[in-house]
């Protein structure tokens, strides 16, 4: 049954106010149930009016259903009721969200014999019990002008007052004294609106979940210049000022961008099942497939964009208006000795351009920002329209590029940047950012869109708080500093594409190098940099900065002491860049140990060869799908390996091969070959008297042992022999490595010879290993000897390289630290040059 019909059979039987209450309130379910259907196909400002009208009639009803219950079957005619029904603030506009108060203004006169009070108050209290989310000001006609005098945020909201129902005379005459409110005090009402918008926006500054209603933006912002409009000119319809304020082209893009930022808002809602104007990461999927978006990156970056224009199109507008109603609230025109150029003020760090200034071309904007003071400017509205206005060519000549490289030698380059980014041209002078312009980065570290966090970098960049990097960084030429500026502000640009956005930046990168006429090393420093831009602070986070293998590698990396320096700066605007106070005394600690260390090896050039050999072995095992299949631990165990040589000596195949064999031991396994040569592999976990073991096999003759230490207390040892065994023999081998495993074993080991000229210990190899080369003349069980030495002194081998050539051996130890070592150098070379007995 239709709620008319049903309202009508309730009357009859002289219903209740409950139970009229509950027959609205079960229709407002209903209605409410169904809001995703219609809002699937009356979308943006339809669906608005749409849903604005039905709370229209609802209202309708219940007044309707009042007047029947107090006038029975003798109503009188509605205008002959003194009461008018107003909607106000956004369901005055029409743009009533879903779960938003109904913003109600009930406007009466008291006359003699109307019993208009107990009307008003019957009609309050049906619509609270029908759940009807209505916020109410009920106030005599007489009273409007003296209640908005009193309270601003009541004359804003009258201000965007409809008729619903009621008295058309009561509405005429609400009308009067509503237009008599917006003519008094409208310069302190526009200059009170004025600020409570920039209040406003630097509560809700640009976020990649911003809130629709409140943010730069947002829907106050569209607000405000309604405000403006009917404060001034008595009619919030913009489209009656094309020509004069804006061109139809202009209206018509904020007219698409709130359209949508309406569809989003209306969207939200339904998806929240409540009041929510904040679009938080939680709610996006949802409202992205009830917008019928491909992706969430879509909704996130057409909702920015959206925001971007009416934030533009809104204060340069209203500006133009309150400086055409009241030329004298910004008349700069006056200051001529602040006139920059042709109609251009500057001042007080601000720039501004009078209305109706013809627009320049790029040429002439270039030149104008190459001449402007190298101090930290700031655009008026005024002077971003005319930036917006400039000629800008499809195809930039080499000219105006080099005009837009040099802007990075100012001083104060990001000041210049922001303001053209506000303008919205920034991504026409630099192409290769319009890709990342209103990218959101929905990754729990980044606070703001892809380019705002560059260009807050570059900010960073230009006012270092850290004197250590900000010394670097004063270091630099004027020139090292422009290209620096330039790879921090596309350290990102590669974002938003399927491949690593370190190779496209990179590539970027060298694009526009290229046409800004960089010199050859300065383009291979700036695509070096961007591609390994969050090498250091991943490092610096997450790795063991005092480790050798760490610092090696990423030494290797870096390549160099000046590209180390800039990446050190880079690190620091990018982390700057992210949001408020990101760069911590517990950062910067990391950071600054990660340099100083990084720097102190930055000259051995040997160990950073290997590191360079090793990286690019690990990338190629990275790349091969059986090293891929394997779990991530046992992934992370063979790039833990502490060895270089080990990952230069072996192929990826043969790395793979012996992390397979060296699974899942819990003691030891070992493995003889006898083709071609003997070859011994052992795997252990647990202690191998390699002394005895060389001692049985000293019959035979060692042309390379390696020893490797892996991973989870494994060591690996491959022993190659000159020679085959026989059957018998090699089951005498098998014995003899099972009895190595017992400690307590030894064995006789003959008399060798070692010169202490034939010994070399290098203890400050690295800080975590000393070297120990020895270069004698080869003699049974001078192997055994010395790792029997070694073992008695409890010295551990991390690496071991044995190769024997021409009767004279080269063995080469790398040996940990220890006070076993170093501390007792003297005593261990007199150990290892005494003869065996």
């Amino acid at each position: 049954m239709e709620l008319k019909e049903q309202l009508e059979d309730l009357f009859e039987k002289n219903a209740t106010d409950f139970e009229i209450s509950k027959a609205f309130r079960e229709a407002i379910k209903t209605y409410k149930t169904q809001l995703r259907a219609i809002q699937h196909t009356n979308i943006g400002k339809d669906f608005l009016v749409k849903h604005t009208s039905t709370l229209d009639s609802f209202i309708t009803l219940m007044y309707k259903a009042v007047l029947r219950k107090f006038f029975g079957m003798y109503m009188p005619m509605r205008n002959s009721i003194p009461i008018a029904f107003i909607a106000l603030g956004s369901y005055g506009r029409e743009q009533l969200a879903i779960y938003s108060d109904i913003d109600l203004f009930i406007a009466y006169e008291d006359v003699e014999g109307f019993n208009t009070k107990a009307i008003i108050e019957s009609f309050i209290r049906i619509a609270w019990d029908a759940k009807l989310d209505l916020g109410y000001r009920v106030h005599e006609i007489r009273d409007i002008t003296v209640v908005a005098r009193e309270d601003i945020t009541i004359r804003t909201a009258l201000m965007e007052s409809r008729f619903i129902t009621g008295s058309q005379f009561v509405w005429d005459g609400a009308t009067k004294e509503l237009s008599r409110m917006r003519k008094e005090g409208q310069k302190a009402y526009i200059l009170a609106k004025t600020q409570e918008a920039q209040t406003r926006r630097a509560k809700y500054p640009r976020s990649m979940q911003p809130n629709l209603k409140e943010s730069m933006g947002g829907l106050r912002d569209a607000n405000y210049l309604f405000w403006v409009a009917m404060t001034l000119f008595g009619d919030g319809d913009l489209r009656h000022y094309y020509g004069r304020f804006f061109s139809e082209q202009e209206y018509k893009e904020y007219r698409i961008a709130l359209e949508f930022l309406f569809r989003v808002r209306t969207a939200l809602h339904l998806s929240a099942g409540k009041k929510q104007d904040q679009l938080i990461l939680d709610f996006i999927p949802d409202v992205r497939k009830m917008l019928g978006l491909p992706n969430d990156r879509t909704l996130s970056y057409k909702l920015l964009e959206a925001m971007h224009t009416i934030n533009l199109f809104s204060t340069i507008t209203a500006q133009r208006m309150i400086s055409t109603f009241y030329p004298s609230m910004l008349d700069f025109t006056a200051r001529k000795s602040a006139r920059i150029a042709k109609g251009i003020y500057l001042i007080e760090g601000k720039l501004f351009a009078t209305h109706h200034l013809a627009p320049m071309k790029l040429t002439a904007l270039l030149e104008l920002l190459g001449q402007l003071p190298d101090v930290a400017l700031v655009a008026d509205p005024s002077m971003l329209a005319h930036l917006r206005a400039t000629i800008i060519p499809s195809h930039l000549s080499r000219r105006n590029e080099l005009a837009i490289y040099k802007l990075f030698r100012k001083a104060h380059t990001h000041a210049l940047l922001s303001i053209l980014f506000e303008a919205d041209i920034l991504d026409a002078l630099i192409p290769q950012l319009s890709k990342v312009k209103h990218l959101a980065q929905y990754d729990g570290y980044h606070h703001y869109p892809v380019l705002i966090h560059s260009l807050k970098s570059v900010e960073a960049l230009e006012s270092i708080e850290d004197t250590k990097i900000a010394a670097l960084y004063d270091a630099l030429s004027v020139e090292e500093k422009a290209f620096l500026k330039l790879v921090v502000l596309l350290h990102d640009a590669g974002k938003g594409r399927t491949q690593d956005h370190h190779e496209v930046g990179a590539k970027i990168f060298a694009h526009v190098a290229t046409h800004y006429e960089l010199p050859p090393h300065l383009l291979k420093w700036g695509m070096h940099l961007i591609r390994y831009h969050t090498l250091m602070s991943n490092v610096a986070f997450r790795e063991d900065i005092y480790h050798e293998k760490t610092l090696f590698t990423f030494m290797s990396i870096v390549e160099e002491p000046k590209l180390l320096d800039l990446l050190f700066i880079l690190t620091y605007a990018d982390i700057s860049g992210v949001g408020p106070d990101m760069f911590t005394v517990f950062n910067s600690r990391l950071l600054h140990k990660l340099y100083a260390n990084a720097l102190e090896i930055s000259d051995q050039k040997e160990h950073l060869d290997e590191a360079a050999k090793r990286l690019k072995k690990e990338k190629a095992l990275q790349k091969l799908p059986a090293f891929l299949e394997l779990p991530k631990i046992r992934q992370k165990h063979i790039l833990d390996i502490t060895s270089n040589l080990f990952f230069i000596k072996y192929s990826t195949h043969e790395i793979l091969e012996l992390a397979q064999k060296a699974s899942d031991i819990e003691s030891y396994r070992f493995f003889v070959h006898n083709e071609g040569h003997l070859r011994i592999e052992i795997f252990r976990k647990i202690p191998l008297n390699i002394g005895f073991l060389l001692a049985k096999l000293s019959r035979l003759s060692i042309v390379s042992m390696d020893i490797f230490k892996l991973y989870n207390e494994m060591k690996y040892f491959c022993i190659d022999f000159d020679t085959t065994l026989s059957e018998d023999d090699l089951a005498q081998i098998d014995d003899i490595i099972a009895q190595a495993f017992d400690m307590s074993k030894r064995s006789s080991i003959p008399n060798v010879e070692i010169l202490p000229k034939e010994i070399t210990l290098d203890c400050h190899h690295s800080n975590s290993y000393a070297l120990m080369e020895i270069h004698a003349r080869d003699q049974k069980g001078l192997l055994a000897f010395i790792m029997s030495i070694f073992e008695r002194e409890s010295i551990d081998i991390a690496t071991a390289k044995i190769h024997t050539l021409k009767h004279r051996v080269r063995d080469i130890f790398l040996i940990e630290k220890t006070a076993n070592l170093c501390q007792n150098e003297t005593k261990i070379i007199q150990l290892l040059t005494q003869k065996a007995s």
